[in-house]
């Protein structure tokens, strides 16, 4: 008796990975910003012209995302707040405050189920389409997990205008970008674009 498989299994070419981008605000307070399917797809870039960048993800999917204020003085209080938006989605809005130095507030939360946030996003579909809502005081720290495709097409398809740019380089671009506010600002990279 063999303990061979009968046929080969499921093979997929395609790279797919599972990474946590990591995000803050500095100094400016976040109210309702919004991010879309397109912002979630220009994360990771390679500069292309003095002025633009090709994407390098043709796919990606929303796992979780995660909010923690820094810790505040005295009596102050600093808040995160998360609406989750797009088809199907339940306008769902999730918070925390914190009220002590000893601990921040914190959020942690994933689209909900059958929601179009928790579905695929690949380039040139719907990118426009708004997944969710950040509002946080300033100097928090936004965790995006995700899954994503890297692009197996060639670069020349998915190029997005940003700031100036060194051919070849790759950049993680700011959350609510490439053409957002630029609030949310990629964190423990040596080359971000803002």
């Amino acid at each position: 008796m063999s303990l061979a498989p009968a046929k080969p299994s499921t093979f997929n070419a395609n790279i797919i990975v599972k990474h946590r981008f990591r995000y803050t605000n500095n100094n400016v307070a976040i109210l309702g910003l919004k991010i879309n399917r397109g912002n979630l797809l220009a994360t990771f870039a390679a500069g292309s012209t003095p002025t633009g960048c090709y994407r390098l993800i043709s796919g990606i999917k929303l796992n979780r995302v995660e909010l923690f204020t820094q810790a505040v003085p005295g009596t102050s209080s600093a808040t995160v707040s998360l609406t989750w938006l797009g088809v199907n989605a339940p306008t769902t809005e999730l918070s925390d405050t914190t009220l002590s130095s000893a601990y921040p507030a914190h959020l942690t939360t994933s689209p909900p189920m059958d929601s179009s946030a928790a579905w695929w996003s690949t380039i040139g579909v719907n990118e426009n389409e708004n997944l969710f809502s950040l509002t946080c005081s300033s100097y928090t720290i936004i965790d995006i997990w995700v899954e994503l495709v890297l692009l197996d097409t060639g670069l020349g398809v998915a190029q997005v205008t940003t700031g100036a740019t060194n051919l070849g380089v790759f950049y993680y671009c700011v959350l609510d970008g490439p053409n957002g506010t630029g609030y949310c600002i990629p964190v423990g990279t040596s080359s971000a674009l803002n």
